[in-house]
């Protein structure tokens, strides 16, 4: 039972090193389990990295997992894996329910818990609160460090509330994903896949106090574990001077796995030291070595060489600084040997480049992955659902029916809408009874015939909503009859076949981003749909 640091600066080679040693020490043990412990965004990078780099391109006794992915392999291990857990959508749904029973009681929150997004960020709060083990009882020492009846005091109160509401409301039933970890804590000791395994943690900048607590575990029971540390080499990774300094986070994770070594009488092995200089990273680069070096240090160095590696161009808006790159891209490509997938593009904000960036980079024929989500109430078949939903609850006013005949998805053509939005709009029809009756007023503009096709076109209309309107229009009746209702006038109108179809036209004419988005909808819908009914 051991630990082992490996200290370097960013770019020393920390991660190779580390994955060099697992494999070449996989591969003489091959009876012994070695866990790579990294984010979870990193878990199919790491995996393909080490594939990639392994002799014999295959890991057998390597695992590549997150904390949670861990969780999950040792839990289904000791036959606790039947636990039902709460992901972040599950969380939204339970606090919006909560918070509409509580809501003449928060005196802060009640004004905007309605507000797109705003259960989401307390969702986010609330999460934190459970990463550092802070439960509802000890809020009161924070509200007891701010001013009664001020505004902190309201807003930390309501969130006490919502908090313990949330807890009451998950007892016996889910978990959450930051309690994952205290389960994986009390069955660790019963787990032969972690038991004398080799363990590698990689990629993090600094661990919550559960994932601590996980740590302190594995070294009990784990043979060796590692953990990468970004820090520079004039700097004493066990002193911590200043929480602000620059390597303060990396300190603050040292100093706390050291401290639990103590505790737990865990050997600390000699760290290894990366610290050539200049960094592995950057040699041949000396321009971006001295950044990588002085960079937030406030040394008062200057780089006077000549040198190739950063350039600055100043322009006056973002149209003119995605125009540049663009055209630098292009250069490299044509001129330099680059491949597009060599280059990457980093801004301050995407919401203010992004449309920018996909409107020039088109221009120029270049391929580029945008990293960023969308908002999905742009889709038109989200657009589809909620227009359909808000034209029942607001009676088939003229808006709202035909906010939902325009989404592109309802089978009629333009043409025919606008005759249809003509008519209504010009006898004033509303109300869902006036769409039920025969309509045998005219314009004066309007023929028989013309009535006739109206006619033909309501009754078109009305059949295919007719059913879900019977079920949203029930005093009683509960979100499964309503999803179930939906989820049938859906799979009646075919619209996974539509969303399909509109994935492979936006594939066809090129609009990749779009493509996979409409590739994705359909079944995050539907994921939603079985999150109502079973929460």
């Amino acid at each position: 039972m051991a630990l082992q640091f490996i200290f370097g600066n960013s770019g020393a080679g920390k991660s190779h090193y580390l994955y060099e040693h697992i494999i070449e020490e996989s591969m003489k043990h091959p009876e012994q389990n070695y866990i790579v412990i990294v984010p979870e965004q990193f878990t199919m990078q790491t995996q393909k990295e080490f594939v990639m780099r392994h002799p014999r391109h295959g890991i057998m006794n390597i695992d590549v997992l997150s904390f949670q992915r861990l969780a999950f392999r040792v839990l289904e291990e000791v036959g606790e894996g039947n636990c039902m857990v709460l992901d972040d959508e599950g969380k939204n749904f339970i606090l919006r329910k909560v918070a509409g029973r509580l809501a003449p009681e928060l005196h802060v929150l009640g004004a905007n818990i309605r507000k797109p997004g705003y259960i989401s960020e307390v969702k986010s709060v609330i999460s934190e609160l459970m990463q550092y083990h802070i439960l509802p009882e000890d809020m009161e020492a924070m509200k007891d460090a701010v001013e009664v009846n001020s505004y902190s005091y309201h807003k930390l109160q309501d969130i006490q509330m919502l908090y313990q509401e949330f807890e009451q409301y998950l007892a016996d039933k889910y978990i959450t994903k930051e309690e994952l970890l205290d389960l994986l804590c009390q069955h660790m000791s019963k787990s032969r896949i972690l038991r004398n395994a080799v363990v590698a943690l990689d990629g993090f900048t600094g661990f919550t106090p559960v994932q601590n607590e996980v740590l302190a575990e594995m070294l009990l029971y784990c043979q060796k574990v590692f953990v990468t540390v970004t820090i520079d080499k004039r700097e004493n990774p066990f002193v911590l001077e200043d929480k602000y300094q620059i390597f303060a986070l990396s300190k603050k994770m040292v100093i706390a796995l050291k401290r639990i070594c103590e505790e737990k009488q865990i050997f600390i092995e000699e760290p290894v030291c990366l610290y050539q200089e200049p960094v592995y990273r950057f040699q041949g680069k000396p321009a971006l070595a001295f950044l990588e070096s002085e960079l937030f240090r406030f040394r008062h160095k200057t780089y006077k060489e000549k040198q190739q590696n950063i350039r600055v161009y100043v322009s006056r808006t973002p149209a003119e600084e995605v125009e540049f790159a663009a055209q630098r891209i292009r250069s490299l490509v044509r001129k330099r040997g680059y491949r597009y997938q060599d280059i990457a593009v980093i801004v301050s904000d995407m919401n203010l480049y992004a449309d920018e960036m996909e409107r020039t980079f088109a221009r120029y024929e270049i391929p580029v992955f945008m990293d960023y989500k969308r908002s999905i109430l742009l889709n038109s078949f989200v657009e589809y659902i909620r227009s359909l939903l808000a034209m029942i609850e607001k009676n088939f006013t003229y808006e709202s029916v035909f906010r939902f005949l325009r989404t592109g998805l309802t089978g009629f053509s333009g043409n025919e809408i606008d005759i249809l939005e003509n008519y209504v709009r010009g006898l004033g029809i509303h109300g869902y009874k006036k769409w039920q009756e025969k309509w045998i007023r005219r314009t004066s503009e309007m023929t028989e015939e013309k009535l006739e096709i109206v006619n033909r076109m309501r009754v078109q209309f009305v059949e295919k909503i007719d059913a879900l309107v019977f079920v949203l229009k029930q005093r009683h009746k509960t979100v499964k009859d309503v999803t179930l209702a939906l989820y049938t006038f859906m799979e009646q109108e075919k619209m996974e076949e539509k969303v399909r179809q509109m994935e492979a036209d936006f594939q066809e004419a090129g609009e990749l981003s779009l493509a996979k988005e409409y590739a994705q909808v359909y079944g995050v819908t539907i994921g939603l749909f079985d999150n109502f009914v079973q929460l």
